[in-house]
């Protein structure tokens, strides 16, 4: 099978690259004194140029790894190897943990000092500060879009599709739609992916859906498993797809009300008249701890997480129990919202800072992303890592087309995550649900 390659490799093979465009901010400069462990760097030759990165990753994923951890360390590490060698300069990398990247280049930066040259961390990191102007855009830093990639612009700022096999992370994609091919085969309903080429994958027709496989199948089939505390994908995409953006403005959470109001009660209904799997419950005997496993047992024929639930290679992952009935689609939207797919904390971003180097960047980015001759990359990532090269077609376009400033999924507040679970599953109005999390967002306990 496809994925039994092992995940590190596969997420490998694709990079966003985040870079702003804002106007840069006119103030003199300075000079960081802060940083957590260095990473093993070659360092810089006394008096020589250098290109420094300032990362949150560690092992095989970061900007400069530990040489021989694996095939892929060491292919990044030739990557920047090269670049060194073409340019005469230096890349060092120091790894910082994020609470320290976080405060350490938004106070560098007010004080127009340069932090960093190149800031490699989660999208939430980098969408939260590209209107500050701590960043610029890849035009400014003189890097075009056939130096660096694929490139997507999104109210200014650009996007990159790294498939070249260079570093790092795969990209989560939430949320995506899982679905079991089979069950619609054996019960004559119409295709997911029917309706997604026609241009017709919505709410309504995923309601339709699942209420007629209620009605064509016995009653062992369900629709779609409900979330769970550990795995709220299906709550977060809902809300998503009704356009109930959060935020964060000056310390004070704020959510859309009428749209959240809109995907709760949606979702609400959805869970209570659909066919749906209850986590826990009984199917051949088996009870399924969680909302994948429910789905991984091959009568449920939805299920809503991010794409490393598709990648995993592990013995009781769901490309092991579903095999080519496995496929994948966006999560439908709403009447005002839109597609599930979004960046998430786990997608990984390099940043170009205002106050980079910008003729070093030019100089060195361009070689350490150039694919290697006669690599296709986008056409190897599809032919070794999907089941169905459709799907592989549709991710790749889910990537390159997600939404980029949704915050919904980007949150470790666990208090937030515990209430919308229990609310959502367990009872109470959209009003009071809402009303909850208001009161959490706005509390010393928020993260």
């Amino acid at each position: 099978m496809k994925v039994t390659k092992m995940l590190a490799l596969l997420l490998s093979l694709v990079l966003f690259c985040a870079l702003v465009g804002c106007e840069k901010i006119d103030l003199s400069g300075g000079k960081d004194t802060d940083s957590d462990d260095a990473s093993s760097g070659n360092g810089a030759a006394a008096g020589g140029t250098v290109l420094t990165v300032k990362t949150t990753l560690t092992g095989d994923e970061t900007f400069r790894p530990a040489g021989g951890s694996s095939s892929e360390a060491d292919r990044i590490l030739a990557k920047i190897a090269a670049a060194e060698q073409a340019t005469g300069y230096t890349v060092q990398v120091e790894i910082v943990s994020k609470e320290t990247l976080d405060s350490d280049f938004v106070r560098v930066s007010r004080a127009g000092g340069k932090y960093a040259d190149i800031i490699q961390t989660d999208a939430m990191f980098i969408s939260r500060y590209f209107d500050k102007g701590y960043f610029i855009s890849l035009e400014e830093a003189g890097l075009t879009p056939s130096q660096t990639g694929t490139l997507k612009s999104v109210d200014g700022i650009a996007y990159g599709l790294r498939a070249d096999g260079w570093n790092h992370p795969l990209p989560t994609a939430s949320f995506l739609m899982f679905y079991n091919e089979k069950i619609f085969t054996d019960s004559g309903v119409e295709s997911p992916m029917e309706i997604y080429e026609d241009g017709a994958w919505n709410w309504v027709n995923l309601e339709s859906l699942c209420d007629l496989l209620g009605k064509n199948t016995t009653s062992e089939i369900c629709s779609v498993s409900v979330p769970t505390q550990e795995e709220p994908d299906l709550i977060w995409a809902t809300l998503h797809a009704a356009g109930a953006l959060y935020f964060d403005k000056d310390g004070v959470c704020v959510m859309d009300s009428q749209n959240a109001l809109n995907g709760f009660s949606a979702l609400r209904k959805f869970l209570n008249t659909g066919n749906t799997y209850t986590v826990g419950s009984y199917i051949n005997g088996t009870a399924d701890p969680t909302a994948k496993l429910a789905f991984a047992n091959g009568r449920t024929a939805f299920y809503v997480g991010n794409a490393s639930a598709y990648f995993d290679s592990a013995s009781d992952s769901l490309p092991s129990a579903l095999g080519e009935d496995l496929r994948l689609l966006g999560f439908p939207a709403m009447k005002s919202g839109v597609s599930g797919a979004v960046f998430t904390q786990e997608d990984t971003f390099i940043g170009v800072t205002a106050w980079a180097d910008k003729e070093l960047c030019q100089k060195i980015l361009p070689v350490m992303f150039a694919p290697e001759e006669g690599e296709d990359p986008a056409k190897d990532l599809i032919n070794s890592y999907f089941l169905n090269d459709a799907d592989g077609e549709i991710y790749l376009d889910l990537l390159k087309n997600a939404d980029t400033h949704s915050a919904l999924g980007m949150t470790d507040n666990l208090p937030l995550v515990e209430e919308m679970f229990v609310r959502v599953v367990q009872g109470g109005s959209a009003k009071e649900i809402l009303n909850n999390l208001q009161t959490i967002f706005n509390s010393s306990a928020k993260g």
